[in-house]
C-alpha cells in the first residue's frame, strides 16, 4: 500500500511537470513571434 501511494504521487508529479513544461513551451513560442 505504501509503495502504491508513492507511485501515485510520483505519477502526479511527472504529469504535473509535463503540463508545466507544455505551458512554458507555449508561452516561449508566443514570445518568439
Amino acid at each position: 500500500m505504501k509503495d502504491l501511494g508513492s507511485l501515485l504521487i510520483l505519477i502526479i508529479i511527472v504529469v504535473g511537470g509535463l503540463d508545466i513544461l507544455t505551458i512554458v513551451a507555449k508561452k516561449y513560442k508566443n514570445k518568439e513571434k
